[in-house]
């Protein structure tokens, strides 16, 4: 691969650390073909959807904005920073469900896990005091949960019922994200699709992913105005018409249900 150029003389406040994880599968060429045809498929219905004709679109001008929209890089920098991650010690009685509900951070956050949505009232985590709404777990008892589906994630939860200690790493970060989106005029597609409030699909390599976009996040907030009561189509409308800066307040849908009495949490 290609050298980063960071050299062994580098100040150590610049020094960062990555952590990959690679997916190895047999036919990992064909899958890719597969799901890059997927997307393009997505990506000409969202144009034909908006009235956008494609060859308008030159790849120059769209590389443009895309080089001026910065990447949002705050959760990274919690995950590699050693005073975003902590590392705490729940108190149980045996038999005792930890009292937490979870849900994975969603499609477009830099580091997949799973996030805390709700404590149970008097439950064991809440009454430790060390976990927070919008904490996202990477580790329990040694296990990693980076990169996991929420299944899984629930099921290594769920395996400390009968233990007295449990060992949590987190990454303190909050629960609602603030999108900054740089559109110049609306003839350049957000990358992304809302249902009722809620992005149900994003395109990669779009404006919309760069400024910070999540899938099945709730757009509660926008340009200052609130979302919440607002009428689907409008915001939709608002959406497809505005240019300039786009800055979104958004929050996962789960949560979001939650918070607004919609939805009884589910605790392990």
């Amino acid at each position: 691969g290609r050298s980063s150029g960071l050299g062994p003389g580098l100040p150590a406040e610049r020094r960062s650390k990555l952590l990959c994880h690679v997916l190895e599968a047999e036919g990992a060429h064909e899958i890719s073909e597969t799901i890059g045809f997927a997307f393009n498929c997505a990506y000409q219905k969202f144009l034909q959807h908006n009235g956008i004709d494609e060859e308008s679109l030159a790849v120059s001008d769209y590389a443009d904005i895309l080089s001026v929209q910065r990447m949002p890089q705050d959760d990274l920098k919690e995950f590699v920073s050693k005073e975003g991650e902590k590392e705490f010690e729940v108190n149980k009685r045996r038999g005792e469900i930890l009292g937490v509900s979870v849900m994975d951070s969603g499609w477009g956050s830099l580091v997949p896990s799973i996030m805390v949505v709700h404590l149970q009232p008097g439950g064991a985590v809440q009454r430790s005091g060390v976990l927070n709404v919008g904490d996202q777990i990477t580790m329990i008892n040694n296990k990693s949960l980076v990169g996991l589906s929420l299944t899984n994630s629930m099921d290594i939860l769920k395996t400390t019922r009968s233990l007295t200690k449990v060992n949590f790493r987190v990454v303190k970060t909050t629960p609602v994200l603030d999108v900054n989106i740089v559109r110049p005029d609306n003839k350049f597609p957000l990358g992304f699709s809302v249902a009722d409030g809620t992005v149900t699909s994003l395109l990669r390599g779009s404006i919309g992913e760069r400024g910070g976009i999540r899938v099945g996040h709730r757009i509660i907030e926008m340009n200052g105005q609130s979302t919440i009561n607002m009428p689907p189509a409008q915001l939709i409308d608002m959406l497809q018409e505005k240019t300039g800066h786009i800055q979104l307040k958004t929050m996962p849908l789960h949560m979001f249900r939650i918070v607004t009495g919609q939805l009884i949490p589910e605790y392990v």
